[in-house]
């Protein structure tokens, strides 16, 4: 290669981008892979906004980004009853957050099912009384 500028023409985008990947091996990141039209016009291909997708650009909105590391994953049984059940896959972030929500709505069986609890220590005549109320309280929750 000559100092200064250099152009290589290529039938495919796919061997432009082996031909950066080698020369990024050698420490050159200064090269760009464009798209020449017939009426002259220049279509940037690689990198596409200039800076190139390792680098963090100020600015920069992020595609295909997940809001958590991949071992946060669900395991393949919290994923009962959505659409990637029994399916291999890679869950979007929305299916994601709605199975930890889910999983941790059930270990809180508390709030999940309030029963309700008797304050204080029983008396045997107010059994009765106290039966009443549970029977009539889980009636009205499963209705």
């Amino acid at each position: 290669m000559n100092k200064g500028e250099n152009l290589c023409y290529f039938r495919k985008k796919e061997q432009a981008l082996s031909v950066g990947k080698q020369l990024r091996k050698m420490k050159i990141d200064n090269y760009k892979i464009f798209r020449l039209a017939k009426d002259g016009t220049v279509t940037f291909m690689h990198p596409a906004d200039g800076v190139f997708p390792e680098k963090v650009n100020k600015g920069r909105v992020q595609v295909n980004g997940r809001p958590f590391t991949v071992y946060q994953n669900p395991q393949p049984a919290e994923l009962q009853f959505t659409k990637y059940h029994m399916k291999s896959y890679e869950a979007d972030p929305l299916t994601t957050m709605f199975v930890k929500a889910r999983v941790r709505a059930w270990t809180d069986q508390e709030n999940l099912f309030p029963i309700p609890q008797p304050e204080g220590w029983m008396e045997e005549e107010n059994y009765a009384e106290y039966s009443k109320k549970m029977q009539d309280a889980i009636q009205n929750k499963s209705l």
